[in-house]
């Protein structure tokens, strides 16, 4: 029997469970909270202390990434599997590059990350926010990192399109008031597979402030060179960027970076149930590839205009360069091979003035966007077996298409002693146009649609709150949905109503969450695969609801012999569709996600062991559980592994060396996921038993 989630007694409210953060450490010990009187805010995205992440009003958590790294995180997928409601899987298929990202929230789509709004230090990270949301092209790795900030309910309305699954903020690191250097690397040896050996992850920071100045620059590299387990899966990945800040007078500052990203990745591809079972890491796709850029700048301003007025304003500018080669299948089989480059010119400001007042803020903002991308298919039809480069290669796709997007919002937060009240409104605006430059056809479409949002955050205590949520989110037809539209059905934007509802515990030794979540999810987009001439299509509503548990305790030793932490998460998802297929559980999502862990911590060093998995999945919306010959449909087993390791640090004439070396994957569990992807489609092994190594310098 199902059951709605948000009618659960609110004695679960005061659940305390097992969970891994960094909250409790750092917690102050007031025993009352007192709100200060006549103070402006701003973007909640900078504000993140434990204090403020208490009182957020909606589910929100914040993941340290030297934390994530001392448990053997090398990878972004790893560490947000510390985050409840986060599913990321494998990179396959058209997201089988090392650039690509793939996360799904609460039960919607992993592949690509289409529908959260994914941001890079408050920046969009996909090539077209409104247009192509996808992350095939995700230019950031770890190595640039400080923190990740996942708000899963609670920011529509400063934050846009797409936002039903939250806003997930990866935050590079902060440019320190001492000049500093690090250098790090990782590696990882794999005991099953083609390649043994991965070079791995390559990071170096090198930046300050000028001394006797307010001026502070920093200069950041995050690279990403070898293979992994498959066949045909080299990567290079190089990030580079430059950061500044500069403050003219107390209260005000300005910001700029200049960032640089470059990938090549050969993709290995899916198997057929066949090929898989005669050796998993193998690739049969050896013309399959990816590669992409990205240069951008981004401008920042900060100030306080006066005691009640505080002005925020960036703009940014990027210029996005992504490409696919692709063949119709294994050597022997396929006739013909794709090339599908696309390029992007994305320019955007965005503003907002808040006042404070007695009782708390009030906002204004504003942001305008334009989108340029244009898009081309090549293709090389040969004869089956034969190689494709003998043919010469001819256009059958060329499009130019553009947006503009304006949005409007206004936003408040009202303090009544422990009441805060967040209500918002934002206003979107769409206007796209397409243009065939094959065919000569022409269309412009409008959409637009008003968005309120509501938050509230009650402190029980000092350590303990209660918080609810409503957004109302908004994601627009793209590009590539137009283009692949059936004439007689023309697509509508989807359109999602959230609610949430929960708790957090904070002190020094212990932090706690519970949240319930519905989501309301009309006119949802998919692409139609079953049918002769493939169309997206709106698959109409769906509903995602569940319980997101999450929380850590410190244990307490002996004086003088360290500590012991437990820590986990757990979430329960229960997602299906109510029109198209009803009933049926949507694909590519868990009903259970877990991990739990235990770590000993000493002075300068650290063991950990810890256990995570999911349930089971379908990989289609017909819930298809025998395995088709393609290995595309199916049903697709759940997992648990067992993870562990440690961490030293040796301090060396006043610099750091860090080591870290472990396990992943102890038991040598194999698993897999699938895609159904015209391009790659098939069985994708995941990570065998890897021992990793890691160093990091600091001075």
């Amino acid at each position: 029997m199902k059951t709605n989630l948000l009618f659960f007694p609110m004695v679960g409210i005061y659940m305390i469970s097992i969970c891994n953060t960094t909250y409790a450490e750092t917690f102050s010990d007031k025993k009352t909270i007192e709100l200060p009187v006549l103070e402006v805010k701003g973007d909640f995205l900078n504000n993140t202390s434990p204090e403020e992440l208490l009182r957020f009003p909606g589910s929100r958590s914040l993941i340290s990434v030297e934390n994530a790294k001392s448990h053997g995180d090398n990878e972004i997928k790893d560490v947000l599997r510390r985050i409840p409601g986060l599913i990321s899987s494998e990179n396959n298929g058209t997201g089988g590059s090392g650039a690509s990202l793939n996360i799904g929230v609460r039960g919607l789509t992993q592949r690509l990350s289409p529908r959260s709004t994914v941001l890079l230090d408050g920046i969009p990270l996909s090539v077209a926010p409104y247009g192509q949301p996808q992350l095939s092209l995700a230019p950031v790795t770890l190595g640039l990192l400080e923190s990740i900030d996942v708000i899963r309910g609670g920011g529509s309305v400063r934050y846009g399109p797409q936002n039903v699954g939250g806003i997930i903020n990866f935050v590079t690191r902060a440019i320190p008031d001492e000049f500093s250097t690090d250098f790090g690397f990782t590696s990882n040896i794999y005991t099953q597979g083609d390649n043994d050996f991965e070079a791995g992850e390559i990071e170096a920071f090198m930046g300050g402030k000028i001394p006797d100045s307010t001026i502070g620059v920093a200069l950041l590299y995050g690279g990403k060179h070898g293979s992994s387990w498959r066949q045909h899966s080299d990567e290079d990945i190089d990030n580079i960027m430059l950061k500044a800040e500069y403050s003219p007078a107390e209260g005000h500052i300005v910001t700029g970076r200049a960032t640089y990203y470059n990938a090549e990745s050969e993709l290995a591809g899916g198997l057929s149930p066949a090929d898989f079972l005669s050796d998993p890491y193998q690739s049969t796709r050896p013309y399959d590839e990816f590669e992409g850029e990205r240069k951008e700048v981004v401008l920042g301003y900060s100030g306080q205009l006066s005691d009640r007025f505080k002005l925020d304003l960036k703009t940014f500018y990027n210029d996005s360069f992504r490409q696919y080669t692709f063949a119709k299948g294994s050597p022997s089989k396929a006739k013909r091979l794709d090339r599908l480059p696309r390029e992007y010119e994305i320019f955007s400001i965005e503003g907002r003035l808040a006042a404070s007042f007695k009782y708390g803020e009030l906002g204004f903002g504003y942001r305008y966007l334009q989108e340029d991308a244009h898009e081309q298919r090549y293709r090389r039809s040969h004869p089956k077996g034969e190689n494709p480069f003998d043919t010469a290669e001819k256009i059958s796709r060329d499009s130019d298409n553009e947006t503009t997007a304006h949005a409007l919002f206004v936003d408040a937060r009202v303090d009544l002693g422990n009441l805060s009240i967040t209500p918002g409104l934002r206003y979107e605006d769409v206007d796209i146009s397409r243009n065939n430059n094959l065919t000569g056809f022409f269309e412009e479409v409008n959409y637009h649609e008003l968005l309120p949002s509501v938050g509230i955050n009650y402190s029980v205590t000092d350590s303990l709150a209660l918080f609810f949520s409503y957004n109302r989110s908004f994601g627009s037809v793209q590009h590539l949905q137009l283009n692949l539209q059936e004439k007689a059905n023309s697509l509508n934007p989807e359109l999602a109503n959230s609610y949430e509802i929960g708790t957090r515990y904070q002190s020094k030794r212990i932090s706690a969450e519970l949240t319930l979540f519905r989501i309301d999810f009309d006119n949802q987009l998919v692409f139609n695969a079953a049918k002769e001439n493939k169309f997206w299509e709106n698959r109409g509503e769906t509903v995602h609801q569940g319980i997101e548990l999450a929380g850590s305790v410190y244990l307490g030793t002996l004086p003088n012999a360290g500590d012991f932490q437990l820590y986990g998460n757990y979430t329960f998802i229960d997602a299906e569709s109510k029109e198209l297929n009803a009933g049926n559980d949507l694909e590519f999502y868990s009903k259970h996600v877990g991990l739990a862990g235990i770590e000993y911590i000493q002075n300068n060093w650290s063991i950990y062991s810890e256990i995570n998995g999911q349930s089971s999945q379908f990989a289609d919306p017909k819930n298809t559980a025998e395995e088709t010959k393609d290995g595309g449909r199916g049903i697709i087993p759940g997992f648990v592994i067992l993870n562990a390791g440690m961490t030293y640090d040796f301090d060396i004439d006043g610099s750091t060396l860090a080591l870290r070396s472990g396990v992943k994957n102890l038991l040598g569990k194999e698993y897999f996921t699938r895609s159904r992807d015209s391009l790659g489609r098939g069985k994708y092994i995941s990570e065998p038993r890897t021992v990793y190594l890691s160093a990091n310098l600091s001075f």
